[in-house]
């Protein structure tokens, strides 16, 4: 039977939300092994989150945009990081939602984000995804 379940999980790329919401698709992923998971985050984030973890076969990660221009310095100041990352909008879930998509071949049957609501629910209201 072909498996049709496909989670997209979309974390708050700054603090401490990575760690937690890794752990339960972690957790969801050997829970639901016929399961499709993309992990949609940033270069950093997902650096940080993924280089030296085993991560099952059922989960895949997909890097977006930080929404930093191309050559710019940011420096340390976390504020301004948010504010690039936070201009992208839901066009940057857009973008990774459709990576997914085309590599794992399967539509999004579910949507799990920790801090953006209303962009999750307008991309999920266009996907149509429950």
């Amino acid at each position: 039977m072909e498996n049709n379940k496909h989670v997209v999980i979309f974390p708050f790329p700054f603090g401490s939300h990575l760690p937690p919401l890794l752990n339960l698709v972690f957790k969801l992923a050997h829970a639901a092994p016929n399961t499709s998971f993309s992990f949609i985050g940033t270069h950093t984030s997902n650096a940080f989150l993924f280089t030296k973890r085993h991560v099952p076969d059922n989960i895949r990660v997909f890097t977006i945009s930080d929404g930093i221009p191309e050559g710019y310095v940011p420096g340390n100041n976390p504020i301004v990081k948010l504010d690039f990352f936070l201009s992208t909008g839901p066009d940057n879930l857009c973008k990774g939602i459709e990576l997914a998509v085309a590599e794992t071949k399967q539509s999004v049957t579910c949507i799990i984000a920790d801090a953006f609501v209303t962009s999750s629910l307008l991309v999920a209201q266009t996907l149509n995804v429950p």
